[in-house]
């Protein structure tokens, strides 16, 4: 069988895959534009198995196995710089800290607040700045605290109170 005899089912499917499949990266649709292009995919091969097509059988398998993978890896690279994907990191110099990062008990040290905590906000103590939650006050910034506890990732501390002396 010729390159022109091949059935136009055939090609408008193989090409509908590929389409589809670049559609489903470009307007994410929770699977169901792939499943479309899997339906298509099948239906192209049932189409190609039921006419001779002598080596282009071969030729076709060929651009699926090699095109379909392809085809995804080339658009998950050109989404990556794309304006369709969130494009922020999450680094701990812009304040994100990992659920790892209070494994050592701070209980009972003593640090000072760098960023008011209304509860939340940033303390120093001797192993570097942390966010923290103030146990029951508003703390102002320069103000001595204690950490009290570490509880699921959250560091609680409250102000350590200075005696006045009288006169």
């Amino acid at each position: 069988m010729s390159f022109s005899e091949i059935p136009s089912i055939i090609w408008g499917l193989q090409i509908a895959v590929f389409v589809l499949l670049v559609l489903e990266i470009i307007i994410p649709s929770g699977g169901i534009i792939f499943a479309m292009a899997a339906i298509a995919l099948v239906w192209a091969w049932m189409q190609t198995l039921n006419v001779d097509l002598g080596h282009w059988t071969f030729v076709f398998l060929g651009v699926d196995l090699i095109g379909i993978p392809f085809m995804i890896w080339l658009s998950l690279k050109a989404l990556k710089k794309s304006g369709f994907t969130l494009q922020t990191e999450l680094v701990s110099d812009e304040g994100f800290q990992s659920p790892h990062a209070f494994d050592q008990d701070l209980s009972g040290q003593v640090g000072v607040v760098t960023q008011d905590l209304r509860p939340v906000g940033k303390i120093r103590l001797e192993q570097g700045e942390f966010e923290a939650i103030s146990e029951h006050d508003w703390i102002v910034k320069d103000s001595q605290i204690e950490v009290q506890s570490c509880q699921d990732n959250k560091i609680i501390v409250k102000k350590i109170r200075t005696e006045k002396s009288s006169p």
